[in-house]
């Protein structure tokens, strides 16, 4: 397996940065279905948008050579949300104004969904959200193929524990989705017997952390807790591991990008750990023919995350659950995907039919190196019932 992990530009993926792609429709004679992908292809969170770019690409490419949507074609349609919540917002308005998708797949940060919320719900367009967040939505249009924080965090620190010591210490970025995964993980550590030693957020956008990682190792944690996406957290790691820090502290890198590890260099000490929906590497056959499929959609240099993973299951859910509904519709769409199970490269994934959160097969994962490993397959993992309605 490819051990050199590739980092996708926007330009490489060949995303058009500007607006929107030409216009497709669904209707009765209309020959193809439209879902609009509003993603970040530039702004900080272009490393996420371009892995679920991938995993879009190659589940539309999969989908209309085995019939397409009930005989029709699908048709994405791309635009670049700048992880920009306003811009977000208005895309909403531009694909239904000039279109009419079946769905939206987006976006990635939770500012840019929670300004795009009111606008799908006031148009009645199924948002599909594949990105791990913290939790809380809940809304006919919403569904949510990918972690809450008790699916990343509940079995991740109790293994911390136990390896490592119970001396926690949590840095995040300033917004919502740190916040809300490091009340989750205190109380986890709390019933564990541990202690939170310290919190720190920073600014979205910070690139100095001299003295976020003086204060962690004066605090004495054995176990960093780390919510930094994008280039900021890249640039937290690589100052941290040249300080030495990892020689005393193991990390759980909470929403960890499989491209992050060449932009950060090998990770040293105690070493990096996720709990993740997929780890490339795992001796797994459908994993393997997944990735496989990934090298020849997208380049044999691509390492495929979570993101591209749990993308790719969205738009298969989608197809399922329209198939399943017997017509064409975003309500149909709706009611075919609410219960529904069906296959994933990881194992079969589960739509809550009440609240529109996934359970999925998960793994633990550790950085060795310059490659990534899967330590653990821990099965599925259930959300918890945070929505009732």
């Amino acid at each position: 397996m490819q051990t050199r992990r590739t980092f996708l530009a926007a330009s490489a993926a060949g995303v058009m940065t500007s607006a929107l792609s030409s216009h497709r429709a669904f209707g009765e004679t209309d020959p193809s279905v439209e879902v609009a992908a509003i993603l970040p292809f530039s702004g900080n969170l272009e490393i996420f948008g371009t892995q679920a770019r991938v995993g879009l690409d190659l589940a539309q490419s999969e989908i209309n050579q085995t019939g397409g949507i009930i005989g029709r074609q699908l048709h994405l349609r791309y635009a670049d949300n700048r992880s920009d919540p306003g811009r977000g917002a208005a895309l909403v308005g531009e694909v239904a104004g000039d279109g009419n998708p079946l769905a939206i797949v987006g976006p990635i940060s939770s500012a840019v969904r929670d300004a795009m919320m009111p606008e799908v719900v006031s148009r009645q367009i199924p948002l599909l959200y594949a990105t791990n967040y913290e939790g809380g939505v809940c809304n006919r249009y919403f569904f949510c193929f990918n972690t809450v924080p008790n699916q990343e965090t509940g079995r991740m620190l109790p293994y911390l524990s136990a390896n490592f010591g119970n001396r926690y210490f949590m840095l995040g970025s300033d917004y919502v989705w740190p916040r809300k995964m490091f009340e989750t993980a205190q109380a986890i550590i709390a019933k564990l017997g541990g202690e939170t030693v310290g919190i720190r957020f920073e600014p979205l956008g910070t690139s100095a952390f001299t003295d976020a990682v003086r204060q962690i190792r004066a605090s004495g944690a054995k176990v960093l807790l780390l919510a930094v996406p994008g280039a900021d957290g890249i640039a937290f790691m690589r100052q941290a591991k040249t300080a030495g820090l990892f020689d005393d502290v193991a990390v759980n890198f909470l929403g960890f990008e499989v491209t992050y590890l060449d932009q950060m260099g090998p990770v040293t000490g105690q070493g990096l750990f996720v709990v993740t929906p997929l780890v490339a590497s795992a001796d797994i056959p459908a994993v393997q023919d997944f990735v496989t499929r990934i090298h020849r959609s997208a380049g044999k240099g691509i390492v495929p995350s979570e993101y591209a993973l749990t993308h790719y299951n969205a738009l298969h859910a989608l197809k399922l659950g329209v198939k399943r509904a017997g017509e064409i519709s975003r309500e149909a769409a709706i009611e075919g995907m609410a219960g529904l199970t069906f296959p994933s490269p990881t194992g079969p994934v589960s739509i809550d039919p009440t609240n529109h959160h996934v359970t999925l097969n998960m793994f633990l994962g550790k950085a060795l190196g310059a490659d990534f490993t899967a330590l653990e397959s821990l099965g599925p993992i259930s959300p918890l019932p945070e929505c009732t309605a």
